[in-house]
């Protein structure tokens, strides 16, 4: 990010910075995810009236090359997204596919059922048994 430890720590406690504390602590190790940290300088830009206002980004960056950055990253976030979205209907219409099949076969198998519990059952002649005789 181009500054100092101290100015990083007070980002994280007065301004919400992103960093994900690998212990407990705070000395503890930080590790920080690209993308939380770019959504944080975007929210800090339009929320806060730091440096901005000069024409610098947080970052150092000038505000020129910060925006065409910003419009790519939404490009492709645009773009990652509605491949996500295309794969989620499509997911979702072989999912209703599936469905539908399962309850024919469902269908199926009860009329099947009702069919057989219906048929009259065939009644065998059993021969009587033989009952032993006391002994005596």
């Amino acid at each position: 990010m181009g500054r100092g430890v101290r100015t990083v720590q007070r980002w994280e406690s007065e301004l919400g910075l992103p960093v994900h504390r690998v212990g407990r602590g705070p000395r503890s190790p930080v590790h920080a995810f690209t993308s939380e940290l770019s959504a944080w300088m975007l929210w800090i830009e339009h929320s806060q009236n730091g440096d901005h206002h000069r024409g610098v980004h947080l970052s150092g960056v000038p505000l020129k090359e910060t925006a065409a950055r910003t419009s790519a990253v939404a490009r492709v976030l645009v773009q990652r997204s509605s491949g996500l979205v295309q794969q989620l209907v499509n997911s979702m219409w072989e999912q209703q596919r599936r469905t539908e099949e399962m309850t024919q076969t469902l269908d199926k198998v009860q009329k099947r059922l009702q069919a057989l519990r219906k048929r009259p059952t065939r009644s065998r002649k059993r021969s009587p048994r033989k009952t032993q005789s006391p002994r005596g």
